[in-house]
């Protein structure tokens, strides 16, 4: 429950941390394997964590909307405002995955001692049942979308339920409860927290000697903002999203610096006039809606993936998109509805500025509309145009490389030159590109020769903002920065006089790694919606559970066929392209796919539970495994080198290596007595 509310929280105050929520969750990670590995200590840490939650907070607060250094290899919507410092990246990541350690080290304490010496598996199928209802009941949460201070004030209370007898130090961390509920809600009381974002919403600025709309928060000096009901601000997590603006004739004719707005959102229905039917991917509050229904569409799609955002819209638009009748909105991802959608239908099909903010998920490094920016998209969305049809695509971000890579994705799915409009000044802002087989009624322009050095972004490779094939140096660093950290805090523990037990290293290392895997896989198939992802963290912790129950059951099962079964679960999902059957029925699906991606997860579930039915040290061999998690988070970013299928191997490799450990015996017994000197 804390992992998921520290995770949601922090990025919405540190902006810079979105892009990087799984090192949040390897913080967490390693700061519950470091307090169990203290579990039998005698000085107590459990009766510090209210207090440390609260400095957490106090310290997000204090890095509130701070700007950072902008990077090369890898591209990082940093904070605009005007300020003329920028703080290290580096330095605050090593400043939040110490803190977030910190915070986590007693409630891995807690989990340590709640293990016995004579029923395991039980304890930790317990364990695995608290941590299906902390998902669930987050998950509620963010369903219902309500606010950041009802997190803390519910979950809160709940630590004191760890410090039982101990009724001062109850008290104590029910009061500060009740601070950190203040404190959230005087932090957040003018702020929309969907299950995506912490969206909050400001008047839009005109500054007078320029005339210009100003997309972020600057001072007042020589700026004019716009009555609420001609436009607004829409910021999320502290930076600039969008500007949601009345671009009709009426009002562009009021306020002249409208202008410019007004052409950005119609030149796609100028270029092709009289379009009947519309696909708008990634409808936001309604500006491209807008426009649509400004130039005379007559049926408009639009998919939206954030529900708050598209309620904003229906709720404070000045026009009102979503109420025409000839809209249909769709809360969805965008490759789930291509795949889903009718083929050949639509006039025109519209890409908004869909640059995303935040990852994925706390398990992967890719960005929320990776699967959106790739080859396989691009050639779903081709499949979705009439004969005449047109692509029409904006990208915020126009650096070299990204517009080249963009081009010649698009050149390779249509398998024909797009006109980038952005190079004949006909856009009006970031990169925009048309494609499809309309184009050519358009404007013309003579081919180009096809570089050597572009790397195009496919679904096995969706980094759309990575340079390269490589592990770029924000990644490098952090990563560095992250194994010195965790290396001085297990040295700080006396952890070297503890050797982590290899068997239950390598199943955390593999089991990270499956993690990651399959929830990148089961994005790409079902969409990657935020309900998706918590339905695989669902299933993850089930199958565990499922494991453990089957192996209390029994006594006499040999681990070698669980093994067998792993490997051969593993090849299958190597071998078999899941991403084909995106297309297929539900049912199919979740047959199918939902089920080759679980049976690794069943029989690796097994393995563990069979092992840590007979360990001597359960404290000592979670403690091992959840570090091991650590490091299989880290070794997921080498998906930027090879494409996610390859991290199959990966997870081959740690299992093999478990198996070589397999007759822990002798480790049981050194962890044991490490234990009991310690």
């Amino acid at each position: 429950y804390f992992e998921l509310a520290v995770i949601r929280w922090i990025p919405g105050h540190v902006h810079i941390i979105a892009y990087f929520t799984n090192f949040v969750l390897i913080a967490c990670f390693f700061g519950m394997g470091v307090g169990m590995v203290i579990a039998k200590r005698k000085f107590d840490t459990v009766r510090f964590v209210a207090p440390l939650m609260l400095g957490l907070i106090l310290l997000a607060v204090m890095f509130d909307n701070v700007e950072v250094e902008r990077g090369g290899g890898m591209w990082l919507f940093t904070l605009e405002g005007g300020t003329s410092f920028r703080w290290n990246l580096y330095f605050l990541l090593a400043i939040f995955y110490t803190a977030v350690s910190v915070t986590f080290i007693p409630l891995g304490q807690a989990v340590g001692r709640g293990f016995g010496d004579k029923s395991p598996l039980l304890d930790y199928s317990a364990n695995l049942v608290g941590s299906i209802a902390g998902i669930l009941v987050f998950s509620l949460f963010s369903f219902l979308s309500l606010p950041a201070w009802s997190w803390f004030l519910i979950g809160v209370p709940l630590l004191a339920l760890l410090m039982p007898g101990k009724r001062v130090l109850q008290g104590f961390t029910i009061v500060i409860a009740l601070a950190i509920t203040g404190l959230t809600w005087n932090l957040d009381k003018d702020t929309i927290w969907s299950p995506y974002h912490k969206i909050t919403v400001k008047p839009v600025g005109i500054q007078r000697d320029t005339q210009a709309i100003l997309p972020f928060s600057v001072g007042d000096e020589d700026v004019e903002y716009l009555p609420m009901d001609v436009g607004f601000n829409v910021s999320v997590n502290n930076d600039f999203y969008q500007i949601t603006l009345d671009l009709s004739d009426e009002k562009v004719a009021q306020y002249p610096a409208l202008e410019r707005w007004q052409k950005q959102y119609d030149f796609p229905f100028k270029l092709k006039q009289n379009a009947e039917r519309v696909l708008i991917v990634g409808g936001g509050t309604g500006n491209d809606v807008a426009a649509a229904l400004r130039n005379g569409a007559q049926l408009i799609d639009v998919v939206e993936i954030d529900p708050e955002t598209a309620e904003l819209g229906k709720r404070s638009h000045p026009n009102r998109p979503y109420s025409d009748p000839r809209v249909n909105l769709y809360i969805d991802d965008a490759r789930h509805f291509f795949n889903h959608a009718e083929k050949g239908s639509y006039d025109v099909v519209v890409f908004g500025y869909l640059d995303s903010q935040r990852l994925l998920s706390t398990l992967s490094s890719l960005r929320l509309d990776s699967y959106v920016f790739t080859v396989e998209s691009f050639t779903e969305v081709r499949s979705l145009l009439k004969p005449d049809g047109v692509h029409v695509t904006s990208f915020g971000v126009g650096t070299e490389w990204m517009s080249k890579r963009m081009f010649e994705m698009l050149r390779e799915a249509y398998d024909d030159e797009p006109l980038p409009l952005h190079e004949l000044g006909v856009a009006p802002a970031g990169v925009v590109f048309i494609a499809g087989p309309g184009k050519d009624a358009l404007i013309k322009i003579d081919p180009r020769p096809i570089p050597e050095d572009i790397i195009l972004a496919r679904d096995d490779w969706p980094f759309i903002y990575a340079k390269d094939r490589s592990i770029p140096k924000e990644y490098k660093i952090a990563l560095g920065l992250i194994l010195l950290v965790s290396t001085l805090g297990l040295g700080a523990v006396g952890g070297r006089k503890r050797v982590p037990n290899l068997h239950f290293f390598s199943l955390g290392v593999g089991f990270m790694l499956l993690q990651t895997k399959n929830i990148t896989t089961i994005a790409l198939v079902f969409g990657s919606t935020w309900y998706v992802n918590t339905l695989v963290f669902l299933s993850i912790l089930v199958m565990a559970l499922l494991s453990c129950l089957l192996m209390s059951l029994t006594d006499k099962f040999k681990v070698k066929w669980a093994y067998v079964g792993l490997f051969l679960a593993l090849a299958l999902n190597y071998v078999i392209p899941l991403q084909t059957f995106t297309g297929g029925s539900f049912i199919f699906r979740i047959v199918v796919v939902g089920g080759l991606t679980a049976l690794p997860l069943f029989f690796s579930g097994i393995v563990f539970a069979h092992s840590f039915k007979q360990v001597k040290d359960p404290g000592h061999a979670l403690a091992s495994n959840v570090l091991g998690g650590v490091i299989g988070g880290i070794v997921e970013y080498v998906s930027l080198l090879t494409g996610m299928k390859f991290l199959l191997l990966f997870v081959a490799i740690a299992y093999l290596v478990s198996i070589r450990r397999g007759n822990t015996a002798g480790e049981r017994s050194e962890g044991a007595e490490a234990s009991a000197s310690s």
